[in-house]
């Protein structure tokens, strides 16, 4: 990620780059030095997101590395990873309940439990 990838996210954020070096506790000439380059040490990115007090998914959320999604029916994305894991669990909700639906449906059609059981072993 560029500098000048860094500088835009942090006034996208709402931080002024200009009173960074105070929070980092560097001279305003250091602080030029780590934006203005054409790769950003990741060092120097936990840095500010350690003193920033936010999650690294702030400068990578939505590029290559860390992709988004938008949340269906929602002013909202989250990081990609995140929406596939909650969206497969969500899935495997669904059918473990199908699965009990179905269970209850023999069982109120007077199957025993050891009768559903032997035809879902089938």
């Amino acid at each position: 990620m560029s500098g000048e990838q860094v500088k835009q996210k942090l006034i996208q954020g709402g931080v002024k780059v200009s009173e960074l070096h105070t929070l980092l506790k560097t001279s305003p000439q250091n602080l030029s030095r780590g934006l203005n380059v054409a790769d950003v040490k990741t060092g120097f990115i936990e840095k500010l997101c350690s003193v920033l007090n936010i999650d690294m998914s702030f400068f990578y959320g939505g590029t290559t590395f860390l992709p988004f999604s938008n949340i269906p029916n929602e002013q909202q994305q989250v990081p990609k990873f995140l929406y596939d894991d909650m969206q497969a669990k969500l899935l495997e909700s669904v059918r473990e309940n199908e699965h009990l639906r179905n269970q209850i449906a023999l069982m109120e059609k007077g199957m025993t439990v050891s009768e559903i059981a032997q035809k879902e072993a089938v």
